[in-house]
């Protein structure tokens, strides 16, 4: 008769300090294109207590991040999860809250970036393009413009 036999699995802990650096290495793309911006839009006071105050909440965050991975050791992270497992015996519904919230702040930040792309792809090669259709949704007309349609298509990958 044969029998099964089952291994414990845990989660591959392997991540080195190197790997947290390699992927750090995309701030500075960000950093180029903000920090110029926000200069000029608050000047050099007003963007100093802006990043500041940005840099200490995103210390907060990954510090909460970090307590968090620490309390679920065998879970596979995500705010989601973690909030999930965290809060699942007070209330379910946190779960899907903190998926909602997660979800729907990576869809802005990949439309802003979409139609930032569209523009400068726009400015670049077609500068002299005014297209522009007006499209009614929901009761309402928006502008559907060559920056969005092109940026539209960088962001999905298309």
């Amino acid at each position: 008769m044969a029998t099964a036999q089952v291994e414990e699995r845990q989660l591959l802990k392997a991540m080195s300090w190197w790997d947290g650096f390699v992927v750090a290495l995309a701030n500075p793309g960000f950093l180029i294109a903000a920090l110029g911006a926000s200069i000029g839009a608050l000047g050099t006071t007003g963007a100093f207590v802006l990043w500041t105050i940005s840099v200490c909440l995103g210390a907060l965050q990954n510090n909460i991040y970090a307590e968090l991975a620490t309390m679920f050791p065998n879970k596979p992270g995500g705010i989601a999860l973690f909030a999930h497992e965290a809060w699942r015996k007070y209330l379910t519904l946190i779960g899907p809250i903190a998926t909602f919230g997660y979800w729907f702040a990576w869809s802005s930040v990949l439309a802003i970036n979409g139609l930032v792309v569209g523009t400068l792809i726009q400015a670049e090669w077609f500068s002299d393009s005014t297209w522009a259709e007006s499209v009614g949704f929901l009761g309402g007309d928006f502008d559907f413009s060559l920056a969005m349609a092109s940026g539209r298509s960088f962001s999905s990958g298309s």
